[in-house]
């Protein structure tokens, strides 16, 4: 899963999210990691209302708290057959990735986004207060302050076949004020991740090869768009929108093809719009 925010085995549904450094809480929080090595368990109604969510009640006296809803919540019917079927195809991914890792780097503007391994503070303000203001927040019971802020959004209008909703919503904020960004990841099942982050700032963390970083647009606003190795899906695939707010939707999909993660992007634009 994602690494930044989750310190925790994404292959075990049980444990506990621990808040690590708030300077990477959300510079890497696009990086897309392992996968799952099975599918979630969960109720086989399809579009449950948020509010009909299964919760596990946390311990008010611990920092410890659930990162998984117990059952996960499953969204769309089906299952998302990936085009990812066979070892050959994985190989043809793997060779694809070791191929890139030999192109020059990206590190600059693209698209009104910086896109750097690292950012450049003098290019990019991370958060809307000082840095030791900041605090991560992601336990159930802070669910209503994230939904308060306006960064927050709804499961997009479309979504993969068998995507379940497994973790619990998570964000930042300033000291006690609203929320300036909001996350949340998505199962889908057949092993495909979808994580979707809606932040203040114009920075997309990864070490991206200058080839695969290019520009476009999604539902009429202008978009960094980044593929994964290859058209089947293999590895990371990124897109960043730009909303008017001067904020960006951050979407990052893992085993899942860029077909796929730009019609989710199209929805959620077009849910917010």
């Amino acid at each position: 899963m994602l690494h930044s925010l989750l310190r925790v085995n994404p292959r075990s549904k049980q444990g506990v999210r621990s808040l690590p450094p708030l300077i990477t809480l959300w510079l890497g929080i696009l990086s897309a990691c392992g996968q799952p090595s099975s599918g979630p368990v969960a109720a086989e109604s399809p579009n449950v209302a948020l509010s009909a969510y299964p919760t596990v009640t946390p311990d008010l006296e611990s920092d410890e708290y659930p990162i998984y809803r117990e059952p996960p919540v499953r969204l769309t019917v089906g299952r998302w057959d990936t085009p990812l079927d066979t070892n050959s195809d994985h190989q043809v991914g793997v060779n694809a990735q070791q191929a890139d890792l030999a192109e020059p780097r990206f590190s600059g503007w693209a698209g009104g986004v910086f896109v750097a391994e690292y950012p450049d503070l003098k290019q990019v303000s991370l958060y809307p207060c000082p840095k030791e203001e900041v605090k991560a927040i992601g336990n159930p019971r802070d669910e209503p302050i994230l939904r308060a802020s306006s960064y927050w959004f709804d499961p997009p209008s479309y979504l993969p076949p068998g995507t379940f909703d497994w973790t619990y919503p998570a964000g930042s904020t300033c000291g006690n004020d609203a929320a300036f960004g909001v996350h949340r990841e998505f199962l889908i099942d057949g092993g495909a991740e979808v994580s979707i982050a809606r932040i203040s700032h114009r920075y997309l963390s990864g070490n991206f090869s200058q080839k695969r970083v290019t520009t476009g647009t999604i539902a009429g606003h202008e978009a960094v768009i980044i593929p994964p190795y290859t058209q089947d899906g293999y590895g990371d695939c990124h897109i960043v929108v730009l909303e008017k707010s001067g904020g960006t939707i951050q979407l990052a999909g893992h085993d899942l093809t860029l077909s796929e993660l730009t019609k989710i992007a199209e929805s959620l634009v077009q849910d917010l719009s």
